[in-house]
């Protein structure tokens, strides 16, 4: 082997270990996203569930106003006809 071969070997190894913890937090940093993408995706399903969860719960509220306010109004009106209770 002469001497341009071995400077070359020796580049190449030199490259190689300087590459490799590069290569490494590369790869961990593209697990990281992959986590970050499907944590991502699982907080915009729970969010919309509880979005879903909380629009029929004003439904419900509503809907036991409405039936409140309709008794408000029968009670009311028997008041102002002088109907007895």
């Amino acid at each position: 082997m002469d001497q341009q071969e071995k400077t070359i070997e020796k580049q190449s190894e030199l490259i190689r270990v300087l590459v490799e913890p590069l290569t490494e937090n590369l790869n961990m940093k593209k697990n990281e996203i992959k986590g970050l993408k499907r944590l991502d995706k699982i907080v915009a399903e729970v969010s919309a569930a509880v979005i879903k969860m909380a629009k029929e719960e004003v439904e419900s509220i509503k809907k036991e106003v409405a039936v409140a306010k309709a008794e408000i109004d029968v009670v009311m009106n028997r008041d102002k006809v002088g109907c007895p209770t």
